[in-house]
């Protein structure tokens, strides 16, 4: 299994619609290393609250992220771990997969048009905020 690190000081934005207003989001959570990514998920889904994208910095190396390539690669690295696990697959459930395999979560470079796909077990480890910038609805 590759792994992959985000290097200290990398930006970080994570995109959500939620009421509830927080500094760091609770993991397992996702992240992207553009804005455009997280503002894709802020205005995706239609939860309570106001759209707003989060901006963070990681504040040492984020180490021992599973690299992930391919659709094929994800499911075969996935089915690997559920297996190790005993876990159940789907969205929600891959990442606790991978929490439990103690890995510090995934990231997929390119599974956007404009940035990764970057899954983190605890944020609070390896994040500071920045700050937040609100959209329009």
């Amino acid at each position: 299994m590759a792994r992959q690190a985000i290097p200290k000081g990398a930006d970080l934005y994570h995109g959500t619609n939620v009421e509830e207003d927080f500094r760091l989001p609770h993991g397992p959570a996702w992240f992207g290393d553009t804005f455009s990514v997280a503002k894709n998920f802020a205005t995706y889904h239609s939860d309570e609250g106001p759209p707003r994208v989060y901006h963070f910095r990681a504040r040492r190396r984020i180490s021992g992220l599973i690299l992930i390539e391919s659709k094929d690669e994800y499911d075969r690295q996935m089915d690997e771990l559920a297996e190790k696990t005993g876990h159940s697959r789907n969205v929600r459930g891959d990442a606790e997969i991978v929490c439990d395999a103690r890995l510090n979560g995934w990231i997929i470079p390119n599974n956007y048009p404009d940035g990764a796909d970057i899954m983190l077990c605890r944020p609070e480890d390896w994040l500071e905020f920045i700050d937040v910038a609100k959209l329009e609805d």
